[in-house]
């Protein structure tokens, strides 16, 4: 995902993989690995592109589809969120109970407050 976005936002600004690296400090053969998926580009490195680059890092990891956007806690489904305050206050049953709810979602399986039910 980074990769292709990365692709995208440089050549939205016809900017050249030799420009873009050194901007951010880096070499024209470390932009092309970012943008073949060969490398992951660091948190830091990856804040100074998404600066250069006029988007946001959340654009540029695939979190938001819009290119100014960030990751707000409304993109988040009720049961991702259950997950995040079971991780943060919970126990560690609670918070495999909500990954195990999420996952059933995920496949088509119970969702939460749903009762699984079995016919017989």
């Amino acid at each position: 995902m980074i990769a292709s976005r990365l692709v995208y936002a440089r050549e939205r600004l016809n900017m050249t993989q030799e420009e873009l690296g050194e901007k951010v400090g880096a070499h024209k053969q470390q932009v092309y690995r970012w943008e073949k998926g060969i490398n992951i580009p660091s948190s830091d490195v990856m804040a100074r592109m998404a600066e250069v680059l006029a988007v946001t890092s959340d654009y540029l990891l695939g979190l938001v589809d819009e290119p100014d956007r960030h990751f707000e806690e409304d993109d988040l489904s009720p049961i991702e969120r259950q997950l995040i305050i079971a991780i943060r206050y919970g126990t560690p049953a609670q918070v495999f109970k909500s990954l195990a709810e999420l996952t059933d979602a995920d496949t088509g399986g119970p969702v939460a407050g749903e009762e699984e039910t079995v016919n017989g």
